[in-house]
């Protein structure tokens, strides 16, 4: 017996769990025609014939299908065990193997907030951060973050709170763990890059090319700006901006701006030193395992530095810019730093306007 999970197109898109009954071949393309399972997923649909284009995947009722079906239930393509219309001798294999992935998860969540207590913050709501973080939404995030190779909780975006400032930042559990996400208030920089966001704010409201009801974003993740775009939650820029004015091609001005701390320079000698000190690794000895995982991790950081010039550099025509300054231009330089780049990739010189 196989199954097929497919979305169901249209302008309510959903996603259904199929019975095969048997798989019909026209103009070279695989058609599979499904039999009842339930009538609550399959009353519309069992007279149709699924292409092989809308196939999510196919399993077979064995060993594999768990896993296969796993993958598939992270990823919120399963509506329920009963829509495999399996024997209930299988059900209650997939029964047994989802009761200990909720065990897991369980574990996984006690284990996430006990790194969190250890470390002076806590685990919050990512709708309220004076709420603490539920299973309900650990579990969330973690489906949202699954892949189905990386480690099912260890990659989730979670919210964390540091108890002695009260700031509030979003990091993975992996980070955290290994002192690669302490707090960004306290760990020097975070300072400058409120200053820096402090400064592009005032600057473009100032001119009025803000809105007075439009939001300037802080720490704003890249999949906000760019949905399609294959990136993890956590790759962010500082700060973020719809503008009131266009640019040469017509387009109206999304601006984000980057302040990027010594950490950040691109030789190994200023800012893998600083990469160190900021997680707290100053001591770790060269040649050694822990040293050469920290230098992966920090040139992984100059990869997406890199990465996300370049491709905002691409989305130039539609509209969007990048703004970078650097950790040696000097606080009072900051502003015509920020006007300086806005002319090179606009176009627009707004210093006139400040006179």
């Amino acid at each position: 017996m196989s199954s097929i999970g497919w979305n169901v197109n249209g302008s309510n898109p959903k996603s259904r769990v199929n019975r095969v009954d048997y798989i019909h071949e026209s103009n070279g393309k695989i058609f599979y025609v499904t039999t009842g399972v339930n009538t609550e997923t399959n009353q519309y649909v069992d007279s149709d014939l699924v292409s092989q284009d809308d196939i999510i995947g196919v399993v077979d009722l064995s060993k594999e299908a768990y896993l296969a079906l796993n993958e598939m239930m992270a990823r919120r393509y399963v509506p329920s065990i009963t829509a495999f219309g399996m024997t209930s001798e299988s059900a209650n294999k997939l029964e047994e193997f989802v009761r200990k992935k909720s065990t897991y998860l369980r574990n996984a969540f006690e284990n996430a907030k006990g790194e969190a207590a250890s470390r002076g913050l806590k685990l919050v709501s990512p709708n309220d951060p004076n709420m603490e973080l539920s299973f309900e939404e650990f579990t969330l995030a973690c489906i949202e973050s699954y892949n189905g190779k990386n480690k099912f909780y260890g990659d989730a975006i979670l919210t964390w709170k540091h108890e002695d400032c009260g700031h509030v930042w979003e990091n993975t559990y992996n980070n955290i763990k290994q002192n690669l996400g302490t707090c960004p208030k306290c760990d020097g920089s975070y300072t400058n890059q409120i200053l820096t966001n402090n400064i592009c704010e005032n600057l473009f409201r100032k001119l009025g090319y803000i809105k007075d009801n439009t939001l300037y974003q802080r720490e704003y993740s890249l999949k906000k700006i760019f949905p399609n775009l294959d990136v993890h939650h956590a790759v962010h820029v500082d700060g973020y901006v719809e503008l009131n004015i266009k640019d040469k091609n017509g387009n109206y001005i999304k601006l984000a701006i980057e302040y990027q701390g010594r950490q950040h320079d691109r030789r190994e000698s200023i800012g893998f030193e600083a990469y160190k000190f900021l997680t707290h690794n100053l001591d770790v000895k060269k040649n050694t395992r822990e040293y050469k995982k920290l230098l992966i991790d920090w040139q992984d950081q100059i990869k997406r530095d890199q990465f996300k010039v370049k491709y905002f550099e691409n989305e130039n025509k539609n509209g969007y810019y990048l703004v970078v300054i650097d950790y040696d231009v000097k606080l009072e330089e900051r502003q015509g730093e920020i006007i300086r780049q806005f002319k090179e990739q606009t176009g627009i010189d707004i210093s006139n306007q400040l006179k």
